[in-house]
């Protein structure tokens, strides 16, 4: 599908009971490399608690409204909702959570590479990028749930305003607002 592609953030989650990060502040400082380095097993306690919620969460009503649509999905979530919803082309720009077990090997964080840390270069920002590039003229960005915290966010956003297509942010109300939109759009 050529004439779809979404881009999501944590927003999208909340209404499967997960919070965004402006509701803890404290998880940017210490999703750092540097915090990493410096602080192994705050930063391991954090990575126990954000995968026992991810592994506990389930998909909300746009998380498969969006997998309905067969369309791909660039996300900055690395809660694995997207997939469990049913979406087969996912791309996860910051990575994935370990597993409860990966967590407690020894040599984590530090041979763990899954996440991808404030500060740390992202690989598939390139192929996200690629995904823009494959929307056809007159196509249909939808972006949801992101406060444009991030810089690639931003970028994405800007890229896409160069281009010939419709661009839709929804922000609050997700689980409402993406089958309201999908289904005004023809999906």
């Amino acid at each position: 599908m050529n004439n779809l592609l979404f881009l999501t953030g944590a927003g999208i989650s909340v209404d499967s009971g997960l919070p965004t990060f402006e509701g803890h502040p404290e998880y940017r400082q210490i999703l750092t490399r540097s915090y990493v380095e410096m602080h192994p097993e705050k930063y391991r306690n954090l990575v126990r608690t954000l995968t026992t919620s991810a592994l506990n969460a389930e998909p909300n009503i746009a998380h498969f409204a969006i997998a309905q649509t067969g369309a791909p999905v660039i996300t900055m979530n690395v809660d694995g909702l997207h997939q469990k919803a049913g979406s087969n082309l996912v791309i996860a720009v910051h990575g994935y959570l370990p597993t409860l077990e990966e967590i407690e090997y020894e040599e984590f964080p530090i041979e763990f590479g899954g996440l991808i840390l404030y500060g740390d270069l992202a690989p598939l920002y390139s192929k996200a990028f690629q995904q823009l590039d494959r929307l056809c003229d007159g196509g249909n960005l939808v972006i949801v749930g992101t406060s444009f915290f991030t810089g690639f966010a931003n970028q994405f956003n800007q890229s896409a305003k160069k281009r010939n297509i419709n661009i839709y942010i929804i922000n609050d109300n997700a689980s409402q607002k993406i089958p309201e939109l999908l289904q005004n759009l023809g999906y």
